[in-house]
């Protein structure tokens, strides 16, 4: 979470799906943390569409191209798959200057780099990946730390941040989650 109100807002999602039951099973947080995805990823391309118009083709083709964990080294050898990945997609007519490096780039390795490390720098601004720093601690954009400068791309991991990456399995099977006894109680407040 990134902030409180994003934590209660979760919390309140969960009991909304467990809708009047006495207890909030594992199935009910898996139901609200899609819901409350999809509403971040709204939140943040409202946020931000007037400069990067095409932000969940940004996502989508770093996480299914990349994982939700990689280096620039392997990036760096992935250009055609994001490019071809991006413009698969169904993207907006808006001018988007991220997708224009890549078209661009086509067959010059330097601007091939230079495309990938301006749509990298794109998603640390927008809070979408976080990179390792000195100390191997994620760091996500703050204002402390805007935007990725050129020392960013030398040896660090980029981690796609929790809330977009891809969904893991959190319990080994479907029958598990509808037999688990894992509960969590819960008092209703009344109004």
């Amino acid at each position: 979470f990134m902030r409180p109100r994003d934590a209660i807002k979760f919390v309140n999602l969960c009991i909304v799906q467990a809708d009047g039951n006495e207890y909030i099973i594992p199935n009910h947080i898996l139901n609200a943390e899609t819901i409350y995805r999809k509403e971040m990823l709204d939140a943040l391309k409202d946020e931000w569409r007037n400069l990067y118009p095409n932000i969940d083709a940004y996502i989508k083709a770093i996480r299914n191209t990349m994982g939700n964990r990689f280096s620039f080294v392997e990036i760096k050898d992935k250009f055609e798959n994001i490019s071809d990945s991006l413009f698969s997609m169904n993207l907006s007519d808006e001018e988007d200057k991220v997708l224009q490096t890549f078209v661009d780039a086509k067959g010059n390795h330097t601007a091939e780099e230079e495309a990938l490390k301006n749509l990298l720098n794109v998603l640390y601004t927008i809070g979408v990946l976080g990179v390792t720093s000195h100390t191997k601690d994620i760091v996500y954009s703050s204002s402390d730390k805007s935007e990725l400068d050129m020392f960013d791309f030398d040896d660090n991991i980029f981690y796609l941040h929790p809330l977009f990456k891809k969904l893991e399995i959190l319990f080994s099977s479907n029958s598990d989650i509808k037999s688990s006894n894992n509960k969590i109680g819960y008092s209703p407040i009344s109004s």
